[in-house]
């Protein structure tokens, strides 16, 4: 029936990997992880189908990875380029990465304790040097460049390797900034006022404009309504 109209309803939850193997607790596929392939599936399905005019996007996520937060982002606004209001719905938490796909969609709600905002980015190793020298483990490695090792566990950052991670850090955090500042419409001050990694309750969220409504799933679905 070309006349059908129908909402669709996509649920994001758990943590945001790459890949299923990505994640550093859980080794194959899981219903805890959030991937890019899943949503791009999901919106290939919606885009395929001209009933849908509207979508839901369910979140409950603590966040993870920058790189496949920014593709799930990508993805879902392609539904924006065709016109389809999309809906943010937090669960329990929608925040840092979980923050970051949501920032640009047409209309947020959150429940009033949902964990949100948390924009900022994170980033290190954990080195065994120390650990390695206190054991007596005596630890051979062959490289070729002077930032080989950078991501080894078994050697510290050299002061040049601290350097670029910081501004590879300050780039993310950057975009990140940016993502809600265009998305939200609220002004750079604004924004890093309410940044800086501090994680918000939904009831504040609102009162710093970074969700538009307080309310759970009924509401989402009577926006996307309307």
């Amino acid at each position: 029936n070309e006349d059908q109209q129908r909402i669709a309803l996509v649920f994001g939850t758990g943590e945001i990997v790459r890949s299923s193997s990505d994640s550093a607790w859980d080794m194959g596929e899981s219903p805890n992880q959030l991937t890019p392939h899943t949503i791009r599936k999901a919106v290939d399905g919606i885009l395929k189908d001209p009933s849908i005019k509207a979508v839901i996007f369910r979140i409950d996520s603590p966040g993870g990875s920058p790189v496949a937060s920014d593709a799930i982002l990508h993805s879902i606004q392609r539904l924006k380029a065709k016109k389809i209001p999309l809906i943010i719905s937090m669960g329990n938490a929608a925040a840092s990465g979980g923050y970051w796909i949501s920032a640009s969609a047409d209309h947020i709600l959150a429940s009033p304790l949902t964990i949100t905002g948390s924009i900022g980015v994170v980033g290190g190793k954990i080195s065994f040097a120390g650990l390695a020298e206190k054991l007596k483990v005596n630890v051979g490695i062959v490289t070729e460049g002077s930032n080989s090792q950078m991501w080894s566990q078994v050697v510290p950052y050299t002061p040049a390797q601290w350097d670029t991670l910081q501004k590879n850090l300050d780039r993310l955090y950057q975009n990140f900034l940016n993502i809600v500042i265009q998305g939200r419409k609220l002004t750079p001050e604004h924004v890093r006022e309410v940044a800086k990694g501090r994680a918000w309750l939904g009831f504040e969220a609102r009162e710093f404009g970074l969700v538009d409504e307080i309310g759970g799933i009924e509401s989402a679905l009577s926006k996307a309504k309307s």
